[in-house]
Parts: C-alpha cells; structure tokens; sequence
C-alpha cells in the first residue's frame, strides 16, 4: 500500500446580526483551503500531486470549496439561500482547464405548533451547467461527476412532525 501527505486548513464563521423588526439574519461559510495533496499509490512508489490536477489517473482535490448560507427567521417562518462552490482544476487532458463550478439554493420553511414543519425550495437556483471536464474515468462524460452536478433546476417539497 502507498502513502498519502495533505495539509490545508478548515474554517467555519458564523455572524448572527442584532434582532430586528423584519426578522433575525444569519451568514454561516464553511470552507476547506487545501495547500498540499501528495499522494504515493504503492509502497516505494513515486508521489504525485493532486492538489487542483489530474496525475496519473487520480482524480484532483479542488484547493478551495466552500458552502456559504444567508439565512432569515421570523416566528414560525424561516429561509435559507445558500451557495456550494469549488474551485477550478488542470483536467484530465492538461490542456484544458476546468472552470470553478457554484450553485445556488433557496428554502424556506413553515414550522406549525412546533411539531409539523413544511419545507419548499428550489435547488440550482439558476440552472447552472456543470463546467466541461474531459475526464473519462467515470461513465458520465463532459463533466466532473464528483465535483459537480448534471441536474438543472429542481422543486422540492418535504414535511415532517415530530411527536
């Protein structure tokens, strides 16, 4: 078996502004800085880096990625719009380089009694297209399938109660 090295940083922030008339707002980020991803796949094997390329088959880790929230509560009502984003990456065929990719979702919830809440929302808010990636590792093709999603916009409805 081989090895693996990655160093990076973590970071969450969390700012709740001062209660107002129309409501309480939050903004959470929660990010990942890779600075290195080495990684060697048999015992005495040569290392090669991933960090933001493909190298020799393996798939890339993306030195940045964040989920951002913008939320709002106000009594029995609340709303999220939250972004998820990665950032761009040498593809499969170093010619090419793969865009940063993001998208966006918004929610908003009913809570009723306490006990009964209703969610609707939307996600890919703007129908973003993954970037073009030319990997062929997978069996989807023309996009990076773990750094990305295929499905355009989509409505969600759930509800749950709690006894």
């Amino acid at each position: 078996m081989g090895n693996l090295s990655a160093a990076g940083l973590d970071t969450s922030f969390s700012w709740r502004l001062p209660k107002s008339r129309l409501g309480n707002f939050t903004i959470n980020l929660d990010g990942t800085y890779t600075s290195k991803f080495v990684q060697q796949v048999e015992a005495g094997g040569v290392y090669y880096s991933r960090l933001s390329q493909w190298n020799n088959g393996l798939q890339p880790v993306v030195r940045w990625k964040h989920s951002l929230g913008f939320g709002w509560s106000f009594g029995d009502w609340s709303a999220l719009l939250a972004q998820n984003y990665v950032s761009g990456y040498t593809d499969y065929k170093a010619t090419h380089s793969v865009k940063p990719y993001s998208n966006w979702n918004l929610s908003s919830t009913y809570l009723w009694k306490k006990k009964l809440s209703v969610t609707a929302g939307v996600k890919n808010l703007f129908d973003q297209e993954p970037p073009f990636s030319n990997q062929n590792k997978f069996f989807q093709k023309g996009f990076d399938p773990i750094l990305a999603d295929p499905v355009g916009r989509a409505y969600f409805l759930k509800a749950s109660y709690k006894l």
